[in-house]
């Protein structure tokens, strides 16, 4: 019988869903925790209503999972840009030739074809003035 487990090789890192999955998890585990802790420990003797003293329990609980959330993106999106590192670093440099490009334009061309290269410095339309739509004119 075949043997259906993953192999983990030596140096190989989690896969993006497992550490998506453990980011949440660690969300809700610190909105869980700081919320009960703060809600049925610390603000417990203030001696406030239920209510708020919950609704301010809550509210910790929010902003620290928020910052665990941050977190999590961080630790879950790691592995993507070490993988996008080491795959730059292992790919080679290739260089094209000397820089004789051309292009052939096929087609109702009429006038100059520009290329982004072509243009610098002020560029003007034609005239002096800038060309004006007849509908937009004013009576």
């Amino acid at each position: 019988m075949r043997d259906l487990r993953p192999q983990w090789k030596e140096g190989s890192v989690m896969k993006r869903t497992v550490r998506w999955c453990i980011a949440g998890l660690a969300t809700a585990a610190t909105f869980s925790a700081v919320t009960w802790i703060g809600g049925a420990l610390a603000l417990s003797a203030l001696r406030l209503d239920s209510g708020a003293r919950w609704g301010i329990a809550g509210g910790a609980g929010v902003a620290v999972a928020a910052l665990t959330a941050l977190w999590g993106h961080g630790f879950a999106t790691r592995a993507e840009e070490n993988a996008d590192q080491k795959m730059e670093q292992e790919t080679p440099a290739t260089t094209s030739g000397g820089g004789n490009f051309s292009n052939e334009i096929k087609g109702g061309v009429k006038g100059a074809a520009l290329q982004g290269r072509d243009i610098y410095g002020p560029v003007a339309f034609g005239g002096a003035d800038p060309p004006r739509r007849s509908d937009l004119d004013e009576p």
